[in-house]
């Protein structure tokens, strides 16, 4: 496990108190990623992040060895895409609905990235989402009801500003396309 992003982590957590919100759940693949610090590598992926306490990372067990090489030590898998294994959506469902119960979340207001819909990330390689709306009533009724906001507006804003860890991130990658680029250029 690498040590987390933790000015990411006290941004996110910060604003969700801000907004009366006592957990953020995401699920798509940027967001599960900047929480997480892992990758997802078929879109099937969920993290649960509290406004106090560590978040949970819920995966497909398939991707166990990726997901515990991110920031997040509590890694739940389910099986999936196997015969006799349970329908993904449901298995993901229960474990949310499960995380929600051992950290006092039932009934409590809970962010969800309703703004985004459904964006498709590049390793999926079929859309396995319903509409993000059915799938929170689902989410909603096995964490025992309480109010789902969007919170897609605060994380597009929190995404933007970035961290020292992201920074320099970022100029790695331009230092490796730099490299790309001068060898296109000379070969």
């Amino acid at each position: 496990m690498q040590a987390p992003d933790t000015k990411r982590w006290e941004r996110v957590q910060a604003k969700l108190a801000q907004s009366n919100l006592a957990a953020l759940v995401c699920r798509l693949t940027e967001n599960v990623l900047m929480l997480s610090g892992y990758w997802p590598i078929l879109g099937r992926s969920v993290v649960v992040f509290p406004t106090e306490g560590m978040p949970v990372l819920i995966a497909p067990i398939s991707e166990s060895g990726e997901a515990e090489r991110g920031w997040i030590s509590d890694v739940r898998t389910f099986r999936a895409w196997r015969i006799g294994d349970d329908d993904p959506e449901a298995s993901i469902t229960r474990l949310i609905g499960e995380v929600c119960a051992e950290r006092g979340l039932l009934g409590r207001r809970i962010g969800y990235e309703g703004t985004f819909g459904d964006i498709a990330a590049t390793q999926r390689f079929f859309e396995p989402w319903a509409g993000v709306h059915s799938v929170v009533k689902s989410w909603a009724a096995a964490c025992g009801g309480g109010e789902w906001i969007d919170f897609g507006p605060q994380l597009v804003g929190l995404s933007g500003i970035k961290t020292e860890r992201e920074i320099a991130r970022v100029r790695l990658a331009n230092e490796v396309a730099d490299l790309g680029l001068a060898a296109f250029i000379r070969e």
